[in-house]
C-alpha cells in the first residue's frame, strides 16, 4: 500500500492535472457501478463511460484550476485560519457547486447533443440536488480546507463522494424495498449530482 501511495503522489507531483482528472474519472464511474449495482438491468458500460468523463474532462480539472493557487481559492484566500477557509467554503458553494450541479445534471443529455432534455434534466433535479448537496459540502469542506493539504484535497473529496454516494443510494433503496414505492432513476440522479458540490 505504501509503495501504491508513493506512486501516486510522484505522478501527482508531475502531472497533477492528469492525474486529479483521472481520479476524478475513477470515482464518477465507481459511483456509477455502485448506482447500476441496485438496477436489475443489464449493465449500461456506456452510462459509466459518460460519467467517468464527467470527472476527466470537467471535475477533476476545474477544481484542480478553481481550488489552485494560480487563480483559485488558494490565492484568493491564501493559509488556513477559519476565517479564510469559511469565505473558500462559500465561494466554492455559492459558484462553483452550482455549475458543477447543473453541468453534472445537463451532461448525459449532452453527450446525446439534446439541449431540450439537458434543460429538463437540470429544471427537474436541480434543486433537490443543490439541496442534498448541501447538506454534506458545508459540513465537509471547513475540515478539507484546512486539514488536508491542497495536492491532496480532490482526492480526499473523491473518497468523500463515493462514500456519500454509496450511503445515501444504500438508505433510498433500502426506503424503497420497505415502501415498494420509489423513483430510483430520479434519486440516483439527485445524490450522484450531490457528490460534485
Amino acid at each position: 500500500m505504501a509503495l501504491l501511495w508513493r506512486g501516486y503522489c510522484a505522478a501527482l507531483h508531475s502531472h497533477p492535472f492528469k492525474v486529479k482528472a483521472a481520479t476524478s474519472g475513477c470515482t464518477f464511474a465507481a459511483t456509477d457501478g455502485i448506482a447500476q449495482s441496485l438496477d436489475d438491468k443489464p449493465y449500461d458500460w456506456t452510462a459509466t463511460a459518460r460519467n467517468a468523463s464527467f470527472g476527466v474532462l470537467y471535475l477533476g480539472p476545474a477544481n484542480h484550476v478553481f481550488w489552485g493557487r494560480t487563480v483559485g481559492l488558494e490565492r484568493w484566500f491564501p493559509g488556513t485560519s477559519w476565517p479564510n477557509v469559511f469565505k473558500r467554503v462559500f465561494v466554492d458553494q455559492t459558484t462553483m457547486m452550482p455549475v458543477n450541479m447543473a453541468l453534472f445534471l445537463a451532461w448525459p443529455a449532452l453527450w446525446a447533443r439534446d439541449l431540450n432534455k439537458a434543460e429538463e434534466d437540470v429544471c427537474g433535479s436541480f434543486v433537490d440536488s443543490v439541496s442534498f448537496a448541501l447538506c454534506v459540502w458545508p459540513v465537509v469542506h471547513p475540515f478539507s480546507f484546512r486539514y488536508v493539504p491542497l495536492e491532496h484535497r480532490l482526492l480526499v473529496l473523491n473518497a468523500c463522494s463515493l462514500v456519500t454516494f454509496s450511503f445515501a443510494t444504500f438508505v433510498k433503496g433500502q426506503a424503497c424495498e420497505d415502501d415498494g414505492v420509489c423513483d430510483l432513476q430520479r434519486t440516483k440522479t439527485i445524490v450522484a449530482a450531490a457528490t460534485v458540490g
